[in-house]
């Protein structure tokens, strides 16, 4: 599983909440992702709940659906269901 991405106004919000050191190294395309758990779980993820659940970045927003499609044109987005977390929510 994917981890979540952040832009720079998520990730100065975040750090904000005095959370530091949450980011992996930018992937080939630039994209920054939030560091992962050595378990694999997300890095927020405390007892079973988000610890920055109001600053949490809009893909974290989403679920449990994700961006299927898009069209700069008409300013549209189209979302389907993210599995398997479709299927726990």
């Amino acid at each position: 599983m994917q981890p979540p991405d952040v832009n720079k106004v998520e990730q100065k919000k975040i750090e904000a909440k005095v959370f530091k050191n949450f980011l992996d190294h930018p992937d080939e395309a630039g994209i920054v992702w939030i560091r992962r758990k050595r378990d694999g779980g997300c890095f927020f993820l405390s007892n079973n709940k988000c610890s920055i659940y109001d600053v949490r970045p809009s893909i974290c927003r989403l679920e449990p659906f994700t961006i299927g499609d898009y069209d700069f044109s008409k300013k549209q987005i189209e979302l389907t269901l993210n599995f398997p977390f479709a299927s726990c929510c």
